[in-house]
């Protein structure tokens, strides 16, 4: 199975009560994670650093969170994503899916849920198809 020790996650999401505890599991397990609170600071940051991942929220205060993905993607073509978020709207998964997204998580998301996520997307180097998505209770 691929791992993502020692390598780089950027966790995009404007709510620090998600973004500190995010960030802390997976540090504490040896990613390397750099965070962002808006999406232009996730793109600003995406040109200065290469990620094998981002974990980003849908509903951003500025960029949605799939234009974000997009505009990541344009920079970094190889690049994991996990989507997260706690309104479920159908569009915005789909668009997600044509992104290229890994898998879209539904708040609150528990610890074990969030590791998961991480491996399974690595673990398979292919993207997932549309009938593959697993949205989480």
């Amino acid at each position: 199975m691929a791992t993502l020790e020692g390598k780089h996650i950027l966790l995009i999401d404007d709510d620090e009560t998600i973004i500190t505890p995010f960030q802390l599991i997976l540090q504490d397990i040896g990613y390397q994670v750099d965070t962002a609170l808006t999406g232009q600071q996730a793109i600003e940051k995406a040109r200065e650093k290469d990620y094998q991942m981002a974990i980003l929220d849908i509903k951003l205060p500025d960029i949605g969170g799939v234009e974000v993905a997009r505009k990541i993607r344009e920079q970094q073509g190889d690049i994991h994503f996990i989507i997260i978020s706690g309104y479920p709207e159908l569009a915005d998964s789909i668009e997600a899916i044509d992104v290229g997204i890994d898998e879209i998580l539904l708040k609150p998301i528990r610890p074990d849920e969030l590791l998961r996520a991480v491996k399974d997307s690595i673990a398979e180097p292919e993207k997932v198809s549309k009938s593959e998505v697993v949205i989480q209770p």
